[in-house]
């Protein structure tokens, strides 16, 4: 098995799982008998600078939006939506700016304007009850969104990170610490007792 197999294998089993354990039979049932999902393809959004950001929006159900990798476009997701809509649950992947169908603006690719493209994603789609599923670049960019729009009862409910990449504080607006583990992330063991 390749690395690109295994991945595809992983990121599936771990969404499906994830995803999947909070439907209840009569959902997946009455959702089995339904015709396959097809996506619309060809819808676009408008960022606040003027942008466009292609998206795909399959299936219908829990809304569960995927954040893709750099420099790839969000086709690489092609693998678990197919499986995940047809499941009963709405995908939406989107290309980020400068990816895929989107525009290639000169400026706007730092952690805060890509925080907020997903933020004009969730605002203009009206999707609630999401679940947010990224990998390697893009579960930084769902770190700095919830970090910059924080993750309302009535917006997220999850999010799920595979091969998340590594950022500076200061690449997600946290202020720079000096070198060592993070409290926030490695807490200090505590004393038996």
């Amino acid at each position: 098995m390749n690395r690109r197999a295994l991945m595809k294998s992983a990121a599936s089993g771990a969404v499906g799982a994830c995803l999947l354990g909070g439907m209840t039979d009569n959902a997946m049932n009455a959702h089995a008998a339904a015709s396959p999902a097809k996506p619309h393809t060809g819808d676009f959004i408008e960022t606040a600078d003027g942008v466009k950001l292609a998206y795909t929006d399959w299936g219908s159900g829990k809304p569960v939006v995927f954040v893709h990798a750099w420099a790839l476009p969000s086709p690489m997701w092609d693998y678990q939506i197919g499986a995940l809509s047809q499941a009963g649950l709405r995908c939406i992947a989107y290309d980020r700016r400068g990816h895929g169908r989107s525009s290639k603006p000169g400026s706007g690719y730092d952690c805060d304007t890509l925080a907020d493209d997903l933020s004009a994603l969730l605002t203009q789609l009206d999707l609630h009850g999401v679940t947010l599923v990224s990998h390697s670049f893009g579960s930084g960019e769902v770190v700095r969104y919830l970090t910059r729009h924080g993750a309302g009862p009535d917006r997220e409910n999850r999010s799920h990170c595979t091969g998340g990449a590594a950022l500076r504080d200061e690449d997600i607006g946290q202020p720079k610490r000096r070198p060592g583990r993070s409290a926030r992330v490695f807490p200090q063991p505590r004393a038996a007792g």
